[in-house]
């Protein structure tokens, strides 16, 4: 019978030797190749109960090991998915002792927030002796040894993007999002790999309608309750809103931009998340196309009408 495999994790930023039987299990830094080490359960409980709450379990559902097996990911990717437009503005109550009263917990994460995570910090580090000059008394060998911390490696995520990690870091930073409070958690997922077809705010030729046609394609994205307000308006029925003048104009150009850059973060959600299942330039081809002919034959119907 095989021994139970425990995947264990480094939570400082220290380096952590623990000695076993005629080895010594070394667990880097947070973040560093070595941080994160797979142990029979008994040297698991061993390591653990030496370093007490320094060392963490990484659970077998956190989804790491099923993107590596499943998907043969060789790289690694984790999303920044603060600022989704869509998520709830609460996520839960709470009892208020000032109160005394149950309030809704807001959902910090509704706002968008650059993420960043410092990993692999090194402390402990001594310096060799030194010699110095001590005036009268000539020179002197210092040989105390002086503490160094170096600041280790900082990771920074914007909002609304992705950032390539090794297996460590993605690890580790997606151990400290679990071990936050309720409402802070979900900052980060394991990311898919970006594709080269989805929607890309710098690129002009993903324009709001473009963009939404790509979400349409993506299943869920226009279920109820809400999925009206997700695939949202067309620029033709933004711009309808407003009467033909050079203010209204204006208005209705920053109406569509805005509504542009609400339709890109949906899809990047949708990008992102390996959870949901992406549309081939293909089907986006073949949908623009039945968009085409279903408008032009509209219009062919309208004019007729008209001549009559």
């Amino acid at each position: 019978m095989a021994k139970v495999s425990v995947r264990v994790i480094n939570r400082s930023d220290q380096r952590l030797p623990i000695p076993w039987g005629r080895t010594t299990i070394v667990f880097a830094p947070r973040g560093q190749q070595g941080s994160v080490q797979d142990l029979p359960e008994d040297a698991a409980e061993y390591c653990r109960g030496h370093y007490g709450d320094m060392l963490g379990v990484i659970e077998a559902t956190s989804g790491v090991e099923s993107l590596i097996e499943e998907h043969k990911v060789k790289e690694f990717y984790i999303a920044n998915m603060t600022g989704d437009p869509d998520a709830p503005e609460t996520v839960g109550e709470y009892f208020n002792l000032r109160t005394q009263k149950q309030e809704k917990e807001m959902n910090d994460n509704k706002q968008p927030q650059v993420l960043r995570y410092r990993l692999g910090r090194f402390n402990g580090l001594k310096e060799p002796g030194t010699w110095r000059f001590r005036g009268a008394n000539g020179w002197q060998y210092n040989d105390k040894p002086v503490q160094v911390t170096l600041p280790g490696k900082l990771v920074t995520i914007a909002p609304y993007s992705r950032k390539k990690v090794t297996l460590e870091q993605m690890e580790t930073i997606l151990a400290g999002d679990r071990d936050s409070p309720s409402n802070l958690q979900g900052k980060v997922i394991i990311s898919r790999l970006p594709s080269d077809f989805e929607p890309n705010f710098d690129d002009p030729f993903w324009t709001l309608d473009a963009m939404r046609t790509w979400l349409e394609l993506v299943p869920g994205s226009g279920d109820k309750p809400m999925g009206r307000d997700v695939i949202g308006p067309s620029e033709a029925e933004i711009r309808a809103q407003y009467a033909v003048g050079d203010d209204d104009e204006d208005e209705a150009e920053i109406a569509v931009n805005t509504a542009r850059f609400d339709m890109w973060t949906r899809c990047y959600f949708r990008s992102a998340d390996p959870r949901f299942k992406l549309p081939t330039k293909k089907d986006f081809d073949a949908s623009l196309a039945r968009k085409a002919k279903a408008a032009k034959k509209i219009a062919k119907e309208t004019q007729a009408s008209t001549d009559v």
